[in-house]
């Protein structure tokens, strides 16, 4: 066995040293390596909506946002330049102001974004009368401190930002669509008009074959006339006067009045 000596035993113990450090460092002290191209193709990945939406141009949300990025502009502000054109399409049924309503027949929209080389992140959720929730997301993003509004906040901050806020919001396709849906699941109270205005009748009708409701007074008026004996000349409806008293008719829609129709028929015939 060969003697060492202590210049040979001290470079040996130190290489050996820094080869176990070197070895441990991959396990504990590096993250995996990334290789990264010198030169990267932009790329702008979407759901099939992203290809079938187009702006009045005729321009879809991918060519919009593939036109924009190679053009220099930021990526996100791309994106969501894309997804606008989606969300105002009137023909979407699942994106943007003309998406379904919830249960109660109000849209509210959900979108969230975020930007990678800002480490920055925004959402809304339950905003209401917005046509294009992800704008609004990405100012979240830009300009507070939060990553989430909801609701009433989302709205005022939209508002706040110079965003149209429009009370009622809804595509008439989609009122139609949940109308339909309400009447398939509580056909007791979503029934067509016909079918509603024979129901309520018939209903009427039966109370008062029951005795629950007065049928000499079942649709609730009184009425007195007049007759005005001067200006022989004058037409008959002109020499006329009348005033009518009256309760909601029975199960009539809350705001219509009974008196609307005579109104109109008094008025049409003079």
């Amino acid at each position: 066995m060969k003697k060492l000596n202590r210049r040979d035993f001290v470079r040996t113990t130190t290489a050996a040293a820094a080869a176990a450090a070197a070895a441990s460092k991959p396990l504990f002290a590096q993250a995996p390596t990334v290789l990264t191209p010198k030169s990267v193709k932009p790329c702008v990945v979407a759901s099939s909506n992203g290809n079938r939406s187009k702006d009045a141009d005729g321009v879809t949300c991918v060519a919009k946002a593939f036109k924009m990025m190679t053009g220099g502009a930021d990526v996100l502000d791309a994106l969501v330049a894309g997804v606008a054109i989606v969300e105002l399409d009137p023909n979407q049924t699942g994106v943007g102001w003309s998406g379904l309503p919830n249960a109660e027949g109000v849209v509210q929209l959900d979108a969230s974004c975020m930007h990678g080389p800002r480490k920055r992140a925004g959402a809304v959720a339950g905003i209401e009368g917005v046509r294009t929730p992800a704008r609004v997301a990405q100012l979240v993003a830009d300009e507070t401190d939060h990553h989430l509004l909801v609701g009433k906040g989302a709205q005022d901050f939209a508002r706040a930002m110079g965003f149209k806020i429009e009370e009622g919001l809804i595509n008439e396709t989609a009122r139609k669509q949940w109308l339909e849906w309400k009447r398939r699941t509580d056909p007791l109270h979503y029934l067509s008009p016909k079918d509603r205005a024979q129901a309520w009748y018939d209903a009427g009708l039966q109370m008062v074959r029951e005795g629950l409701i007065d049928g000499e007074h079942f649709w609730g008026t009184t009425r007195r006339a007049g007759w005005h004996g001067r200006s022989p000349g004058a037409r008959a409806t002109h020499r006329f006067s009348a005033p009518d008293s009256t309760s909601t008719a029975t199960s009539a829609r809350p705001g219509r009045r009974a008196a609307e129709g005579r109104i109109s028929t008094i008025c049409r015939r003079s």
